[in-house]
């Protein structure tokens, strides 16, 4: 780890189940930001850099972290039950932004999921998530030669199964986004299927 690593600011941004878990002048951006500077929370034992942070104790959507645009990555703790059936309440009376095997549903903040009769085998696929930004400043370095940000999951990280319906929930990057491209894939076998969702937000 090289000290001007070290010396860098590492984006730490919280992102609540419940807004109203948030401070008051947090909730209109819809996360807290924790960013820090290693020394903070942490040291450099043996040329290493180590930083233990701790988490606020209300259920947590996602985690959104990363350094200086070298590296940037979405953590995701596994959906719950009680989570995914609120999701699904929050469908009611909305129609479907794309339909494929999954009918896909672009909210503010999150891509939802949803097979309303579902089998096991309709999530082995893998699933791939491209998002497409409005202005490719917003990718980390590396990614801005694709020109989007990779978002590919497996079912289980961010879904489950309930009253025979599958749903899955993803938080969304916090810039605006142009377009995102959404469907499942087998390696080696192509496609299962595969839907496009224009237009700025």
């Amino acid at each position: 780890c090289a000290q001007a690593e070290y010396e860098t600011r590492v984006t730490l941004h919280i992102y609540p189940v419940d807004l109203a878990d948030l401070p008051a002048g947090r909730r209109d951006i819809g996360f807290d930001n924790r960013d820090f500077l290693p020394d903070l929370y942490g040291g450099r034992p043996g040329g290493e850099c180590i930083a233990i942070v701790p988490l606020p104790d209300y259920p947590i959507a996602a985690i959104r972290t990363g350094q200086g645009g070298a590296w940037e990555v979405n953590l995701y703790p596994p959906a719950e039950g009680d989570y995914l059936r609120a999701v699904y309440a929050d469908l009611a009376d909305s129609q479907p932004s794309a339909r494929g095997v999954f009918d896909l549903y672009w909210q503010d903040s999150r891509l939802v999921y949803l097979r309303e009769s579902c089998a096991a085998a309709d999530t082995a696929a893998g699933f791939f998530l491209h998002i497409i930004p409005a202005d490719l400043a917003d990718l980390p370095g590396e990614r801005r030669p694709a020109g989007f940000a990779n978002l590919d999951f497996v079912f289980e990280r961010w879904g489950g199964h309930f009253d025979g319906m599958c749903l899955a929930a993803v938080r969304l990057p916090d810039y605006p986004i142009k377009e995102i491209r959404a469907g499942q894939h087998i390696p080696g076998r192509g496609e299962v299927w595969a839907a496009e969702l224009a237009g700025e937000r």
